[in-house]
């Protein structure tokens, strides 16, 4: 693709989500690939380009810690020339580490450098709770409820959504009861109430943003809202591309 100066990418479902973007990070095409080979890259860039790319690394860095290392170090992942693979983040208790998450926490905390609160990441395979602080991402709490909705078929009406939400995050001891419930518009609402109440230090009192897009984070948009919290919303992919251009520029590409 003319004009495309470097590849940013990021782990989605068993495969890889691409970028191509030029030297001012506007996005020249985009796409998706099964794996990271030179070939592919090669392709899909039109040309060999430096590759950023987030959820491929295996070495995590331990929390607390910024979402990003001050510098990058270059890879050689398959054959790749020139590629910068951000780490993930890792917690011993409760168990947590990133997918591509710390780089949407390293979007944006550039762009709100000032942010002290909690950020709620859902995800196709989990939603991440981060708490930060002075730039620093102090702990992650993550939860399947995405998983979960999945598997017990969420997809139905939300008319009932802000009644489920209230009736498990005051009793979520009954959550396994609520979702017996044949109605598959409660579900979303039954797992998210349940969320809040395990994740009431998170959000209760804290400034909260959501990074996500789609039906799943207007669904968390509108349990906060409804709890007096007054989140704000992020693009997740708008977050991603400032989180790899950023990482690009740490490892000096």
């Amino acid at each position: 693709m003319s004009g495309a100066t470097w590849i940013g990418a990021a782990r989605h479902g068993t495969g890889y989500r691409l970028w191509a973007l030029d030297g001012d990070g506007a996005v020249r095409t985009e796409g998706d690939c099964a794996t990271l080979d030179p070939a592919t890259l090669d392709g899909f860039a039109g040309a060999a380009v430096p590759v950023v790319v987030a959820g491929a690394a295996d070495v995590a860095r331990p929390l607390p810690c910024t979402p990003l290392p001050d510098t990058i170090a270059l890879d050689d992942l398959g054959g790749i020339a020139r590629l910068a693979a951000i780490p993930p983040l890792t917690q011993a208790t409760p168990t947590a580490r990133t997918r591509t998450e710390e780089t949407a926490i390293a979007g944006f905390l550039a762009l709100n450098p000032r942010f002290d609160g909690v950020l709620c990441l859902p995800g196709p395979d989990q939603t991440l709770w981060a708490l930060v602080s002075a730039a620093e991402v102090v702990s992650l709490q993550p939860f399947a409820s995405p998983r979960l909705a999945a598997a017990l078929g969420a997809d139905g009406p939300q008319e009932a959504f802000a009644q489920a939400v209230s009736d498990t995050l005051s009793k979520p001891q009954r959550l396994a009861a609520q979702l017996a419930d044949p109605d598959h518009g409660c579900i979303w609402g039954h797992l998210i109430g349940a969320e809040l109440a395990a994740a009431r230090a998170y959000w209760l009192g804290q400034q909260v943003a959501v990074i996500g897009t789609g039906q799943t984070a207007h669904n968390y948009v509108a349990a906060l809202t409804a709890q007096g919290v007054a989140p704000v919303q992020a693009d997740v992919t708008a977050m991603l591309l400032k989180g790899l251009a950023e990482a690009k520029r740490r490892a000096g590409l």
